[in-house]
């Protein structure tokens, strides 16, 4: 049985093989935003541009030991942003390099769009 049967919300990418199979960087570049230089926030591609139009929409469904939780692409905006506070207030600056180091847990998707 697939996974996501097992799952309240039907994913984006149900048939992942068939996905990679599919995807070229032509296809994959009409739905990222670069920066000038070709540099690449993977944190706004995933989350920060959803928010305007789809902020309650689910951007991530999490399924641990504990059960499942989803999460909005608000409430994945404000847990990373909450993460980066820690980092600054650590004294963290753009540029510095941060390894994390940590088991598999819901908060990690956030706390390392971040990095």
């Amino acid at each position: 049985m697939k996974i996501s049967k097992k799952l309240k919300i039907k994913p984006n990418m149900e048939n992942y093989e068939k996905a990679r199979k599919e995807i070229t960087f032509k296809k994959a570049e009409k739905d990222i935003e670069f920066f000038k230089k070709g540099k690449l926030n993977a944190a706004y591609n995933a989350v920060d541009r959803h928010l305007k139009d789809n902020p309650d929409k689910t951007s991530l469904v999490y399924i641990g030991n504990e059960g499942e939780q989803t999460y909005t692409y608000k409430q994945l905006a404000e847990e990373s942003n909450k993460f980066a506070n820690v980092l600054m207030s650590l004294g963290v600056k753009k540029g510095d390099r941060v390894f994390l180091l940590c088991q598999e847990y819901q908060n990690y998707t956030s706390h390392s769009w971040e990095l």
